[in-house]
């Protein structure tokens, strides 16, 4: 039997999701059924979250990576939020229409290659002398490919802030996505590891509440909840950072076990 749009309406599942869909206000402010912005994913709304929580993840100037960006609602949100000045890079397997001012890398991040590519391109730009009140990158965001010859000192890189809303492809077997979890969670913190701008010795933190603004680069990821998750957490992470807190934007779906890491002021380490 072949399977059609109307055969799957009547599937009782298939009618919850679509009733779902239908009530959702993230879905329909991505697809444009809503007054607000609209953006190309609705997980685009769960960053505006997490910056309007923590002010100084997103900020005019920034240098910022995006890891698994596609389709780039993430990086739509940053490109919006660094308001013509700074720099995005946006990096995943699967292509990604444009967005001003993000330069689009099409590459696994797993792969060190892409990795020694998106280190570069940092390093160029840097060294171009457009991170302090220069425009965003390419006028029509155009994508890229291939490695730039450059010096790729630590000194070239110091990224403001990385996110990364990787997630593998569910199996369905909870211990495999558990440890496909990890697995991204770690490739991206030891990148940000090595990019993230550390804080200087002797500087401090300015502000008060979750507008503190730490000395130092910042890193968001998704996780799925586990008990080796949180291990990580606290082995990897607190550490590093001055600050690590764990969010589930209330745009995350209730059933959903997925939350995210925000740390703060990275103290630097590899």
């Amino acid at each position: 039997m072949r399977l059609s749009l109307t055969t799957l309406k009547q599937s009782s599942s298939s009618k919850q999701w679509l009733s779902r869909q239908s009530r959702d206000p993230y879905v329909n402010a991505a697809s444009g059924a809503s007054s607000g912005p609209i953006f190309r994913a609705r997980s685009a709304h769960k960053l505006v979250s997490l910056s309007a929580r923590y002010p100084s993840l997103l900020r005019p100037g920034n240098l910022v990576v995006d890891l698994g960006a596609a389709p780039g609602g993430w990086s739509q949100v940053s490109a919006q939020k660094l308001r013509g000045k700074g720099m995005v890079w946006a990096v995943d397997l699967l292509g990604m229409e444009s967005v001003r001012g993000v330069e689009v890398i099409r590459g696994d991040f797993l792969c060190p290659t892409v990795q020694e590519d998106l280190r570069l391109r940092i390093a160029a730009y840097r060294g171009s002398g457009r991170t302090e009140g220069g425009k965003l990158g390419p006028a029509d965001g155009e994508e890229h490919s291939g490695l730039r010859d450059t010096n790729n000192d630590a000194d070239a890189l110091a990224v403001d802030t990385v996110l990364s809303d990787m997630m593998a492809p569910m199996s369905g077997v909870r211990l495999r996505d558990v440890q496909a979890s990890l697995d991204l969670v770690m490739a991206a913190t030891t990148f940000a590891n090595k990019v993230l701008r550390p804080a200087a010795p002797g500087e401090e933190a300015v502000g008060m509440g979750k507008a503190k603004v730490y000395p130092g680069g910042n890193l968001v990821m998704k996780y799925f909840a586990h008990p080796d998750l949180d291990a990580f957490r606290r082995e990897e992470l607190v550490p590093r950072f001055a600050k690590v807190a764990v969010e589930k934007p209330k745009e995350s779906r209730a059933e959903s076990s997925e939350a995210y890491w925000v740390c703060l002021g990275f103290k630097g380490g590899a």
